[in-house]
């Protein structure tokens, strides 16, 4: 009984897993380069098993990373698959099991997971995106990637010190509640997003993703707390 409970199982992961990966290296699902990283190691654990070298085995990066990952970054193919490598050798004796249920626990943090998305056009004509999930509401500009403005990039700037300054770090004694924890956490990942979709990547992007990445880890511990 245990063992065909254990291939039911299996069977439902499998085909969730494929979903979920099929939707973010289409980009129905965004995905900030780092996590698309991260999962196309598991992704590799999950198909070949354990790796014992750098590239060992490494299908066709296009297979693992959403194209505009690929195509905004100045990063190689070699390189790439270099990174994906160096995560899949960590993974050694993660089953395939464990591999997909990895995969698909990773996937739930990624911003426009589970999220239902609604193009709509506002009184100007302008064309924006909302996306509804069990959280909350975040409109966005474009879910496509697209040049930041100078105004949008302050205006980033601006929300980003501002997240920042009312980090509790930076105010002492006092204490988040749940409630705060999780209204930071969403507007860090809309930042995060909106970072992620800018093309070219500059200095000044890359700078601000860093910011970003403190307060989502700063934050993720809160919530452990």
């Amino acid at each position: 009984l245990n063992k065909i409970f254990t291939e039911v199982l299996a069977l439902g992961l499998s085909s969730n897993f494929l979903q979920v990966y099929s939707a973010i290296i289409q980009e129905e699902i965004f995905c900030p380069p780092e996590t698309a990283v991260i999962l196309a190691a598991y992704a590799c654990q999950a198909k070949f098993g354990d790796a014992y070298d750098v590239n060992d085995p490494v299908p066709p990066v296009k297979e693992l990373l959403p194209k505009s990952i690929i195509d905004n970054h100045t990063l190689s193919i070699h390189d790439w698959e270099t990174r994906i490598s160096r995560w899949h050798l960590k993974l050694h004796d993660v089953s395939f099991l464990d591999s997909i249920v990895e995969y698909l626990d990773i996937a739930q943090d990624v911003e426009l997971y589970g999220a239902s998305i609604f193009e709509v056009e506002t009184k100007s004509g302008s064309r924006k995106w909302i996306s509804l999930d069990a959280v909350g509401l975040n409109i966005y500009e474009s879910k496509r990637p697209h040049k930041l403005t100078k105004e949008e990039l302050a205006e980033i700037e601006r929300l980003l010190t501002e997240l920042e300054l009312e980090l509790p770090h930076r105010a002492t004694g006092f204490e988040y509640a749940p409630w705060q924890v999780k209204d930071h956490q969403r507007q860090a990942k809309a930042l995060e997003v909106k970072l992620n979709l800018s093309i070219p990547s500059t200095e000044e992007t890359r700078k601000m993703l860093r910011r970003v990445a403190d307060i989502i880890v700063f934050l993720g511990q809160v919530g452990l707390d």
